[in-house]
């Protein structure tokens, strides 16, 4: 009797654990902005670094730096970063380490064939230790994405990747990346409990960064799940989604796996509130699998609460009929019905807005990206037609002749303004009332005047590819070919100059045209 009221009370106080944990987890939701204004500060930081860096080592170290942070961040902003290494990497150890990371990167946004093609080019006969691992955690990391965008390579992939476990584990076996790896062999031939004491081992050592220590918090999860014990692995996906949050890492599955079981707990509120969180986080960071799931999830969640809604309404229609002496009953049905009702079209509201956002980004994609790939093919077109009339001039009319072409007026003055005026026609062709809509936006004194016809201003240009969803100042200066303290100004002038908060004037512009634009679309 004693051991059976022990028991009870063990059980009780590890549930009582767990319920603090969630709000933990719900307060940790509540300051995500925070930990990401954090999280950009230090980024920027890096990225000043990197844009006053004089040597090409200098620029891959920042470069790799800020890969590292966008891996679970963004992804589209990693692959540009990847790129940036690559392009600075001057000896045979940087340029393992950006490739492995464009692997990485095109991995994750789903391009596997260019992943494999990069994967291949790496040569395999180095012996560089830390240059081992980047490249093999990069190998497992295309192998593990490759079945998710294709159908039948499901088994090879996975024995591919356990080939590149016995590999990296056969050169390392200590560190805490090679015991990662070692967790997921042991889970790979079924000895779950050795899985377990490995990933125990990893988040008993102190000096393990945090990102890993989330990491095997969630393989650990997974660990027990595949053991059937359901409350083991709740509790580590907890903390694995702690610790994502509050390193702001968009790039994630722990908060997606609780929120399943929260929802088979029959916790729909709280499931459905850590979906739309991980819906969020997951356009965002732009993982193309990590999306799909999260928004079948959402629906599941919207579905459930739908059913729950009409449930209650035949409940209470039947209370209703047969026992009408109990109104005071069903008067309080009826509230609580209308509470759970309020819920479910917040829910549906949510998820009509960023269905929304998704459209628009579509739209912009379909409609922009095609014309501007086209205008880089022209460009390259037009540079190889460039060198083959300079050849020619040099041949046929000397070296003089091929001076007096290189001090001519530059083929990029013309270009620009040719690449500003289609630029500024693209963006009234897709926001036809785009001037107007801004102008409205900023106080009578600060309203910007465009040329007549389709032209724009910098600060316009600037307005419109923050609507595209370019944020970033380094990014827009770069497209605009202005530095990047005239594009701060430019930006600090109009949010200061608008009718509404600083703070809230980009959310403003990029919501210019959405709705109409969508309507066409």
């Amino acid at each position: 009797m004693k051991k059976i009221i022990l028991s009870s009370f063990i059980l009780v106080l590890l549930s009582c654990t767990k319920s603090e944990r969630l709000i933990d987890l719900d307060k940790t939701i509540e300051l995500a902005p925070s930990y990401e204004m954090e999280f950009r500060s230090q980024t920027d930081s890096i990225k000043m670094e990197l844009s006053t860096a004089v040597c090409d080592s200098c620029r891959f170290k920042y470069a790799w730096q800020l890969n590292e942070r966008y891996k679970v961040y963004n992804i589209d902003t990693c692959l540009m970063y990847a790129n940036i290494m690559l392009k600075n990497a001057k000896t045979l150890k940087d340029t393992i380490i950006a490739r492995s990371a464009l692997v990485y990167a095109l991995a994750s946004i789903g391009h596997v064939s260019q992943a494999e093609e990069v994967l291949h080019s790496i040569p395999i006969d180095f012996n560089y230790e830390p240059e081992l691992n980047i490249y093999y955690e990069s190998a497992h990391h295309l192998y593990f994405n490759i079945p998710k965008f294709t159908r039948d390579k499901r088994d090879s992939c996975r024995m591919v990747r356990h080939e590149i476990r016995k590999a990296m584990l056969k050169h390392d076996s200590t560190s805490y990346i090679a015991k990662t790896y070692l967790i997921h062999e042991k889970t790979f031939i079924k000895d779950y409990p050795a899985a377990k004491r490995v990933a125990r081992s990893i988040l008993e050592s102190e000096d393990i960064p945090l990102r890993y220590r989330g990491i095997n918090e969630y393989n650990l999860a997974i660990v027990h799940k595949m053991c059937n014990e359901r409350e083991e692995a709740k509790k580590h996906l907890i903390e694995a989604a702690l610790i994502d949050l509050s390193t702001s890492t968009k790039e994630y599955n722990s908060l997606y796996d609780l929120a399943k079981i929260l929802r088979d707990e029959g916790d729909t509120e709280r499931a459905c509130r850590y979906m739309l969180q991980t819906l969020n986080d997951a356009i965002f960071c732009n993982y193309k699998d990590h999306y799909q799931r999260s928004a079948g999830a959402s629906r599941v969640i919207y579905q459930i609460y739908e059913h729950e809604s009409n449930l209650k309404k035949r409940r209470q229609n039947q209370l209703f009929t047969s026992l009408i002496v109990l109104l005071l009953t069903t008067l309080i049905l009826l509230v609580v019905q209308q509470v759970y009702s309020r819920k479910i079209k917040k829910t549906n509201e949510l998820l009509k807005v960023s269905n929304l956002h998704l459209k628009d980004s579509n739209l912009i994609r379909d409609r922009i990206l095609s014309k501007y790939m086209e205008k880089s093919v022209f460009y390259i077109e037009k540079v190889d037609e460039n060198k083959s009339i300079m050849r020619k001039t040099y041949r046929k009319e000397g070296l003089d002749a091929l001076l007096t072409i290189l001090r001519s007026p530059s083929f990029a003055d013309t270009e620009f303004k040719n690449y500003f005026q289609d630029f500024d026609r693209s963006i009234i062709d897709l926001f036809p009332n785009f001037i107007e809509e801004v102008n409205q936006l900023l106080k009578p004194e600060n309203r910007l005047i465009c040329k007549k016809g389709d032209a724009l201003c910098t600060e316009m240009r600037i307005l419109a590819l923050i609507r595209l969803g370019i944020t970033e100042s380094p990014q827009i200066a770069k497209a605009l070919n202005v530095s990047v303290r005239t594009t701060y100004c430019y930006r600090y002038k109009l949010r200061h100059g608008a009718t509404c908060p600083p703070e809230q004037f980009d959310k403003k512009i990029r919501e210019i045209g959405l709705y109409s634009a969508i309507q066409e679309y």
